[in-house]
């Protein structure tokens, strides 16, 4: 409709206009209300933070989280809870007594082989992109590099 038309186009305005420590607070703050979603345990249930719940916690509007999200990392809030959740992940695979099954359990993946899926796909592009970083060739982590790319460099 043309009303939400008009709230996202002003959400998007907003955002831009706001100072980068501003936008830093929130993500910070958004961080952090994440971070003790996650400790709590509600994962276990199944019950996954919603853009709503963390906009609530900052006294923003769902849309204007999203577009603040999105202006300042890159991800939509599906991609940021995925990162954080791998993230914490990673954290608790490294300590010795967390098995695969129960770090999938603690962080709502519904079976371990969903969670594995998952985890490799997510240490794969980390890889991929920390390779365009330092080499300029994604394919640098691929078993099999493109043939079409090969001969390019």
């Amino acid at each position: 409709t043309l009303s939400s038309f008009w709230t996202i186009a002003h959400a998007t305005t907003n955002v831009s206009s706001l100072q980068g420590k501003q936008k830093q607070g929130y993500l910070k703050k958004a961080e952090k209300i994440l971070d003790d979603y996650i400790a709590s345990g509600r994962l276990q249930s199944g019950k996954l933070p919603t853009p709503y719940h963390i906009a609530g916690k900052l006294h923003l509007s769902a849309a204007y989280f999203n577009d603040l999200l999105k202006f300042e990392t890159g991800k939509t809030w599906e991609e940021y809870f995925q990162f954080k959740q791998l993230e914490k992940a990673k954290h608790l695979l490294q300590k010795n007594d967390n098995s695969p099954i129960a770090v999938a359990k603690q962080l709502g993946y519904p079976n371990v082989q969903y969670f594995s899926f998952i985890f490799k796909k997510g240490q794969a592009v980390h890889r991929m992109t920390i390779g365009t970083h330092k080499t300029k060739r994604p394919w640098v982590f691929l078993k099999d590099k493109p043939s079409t790319h090969e001969n390019s460099m």
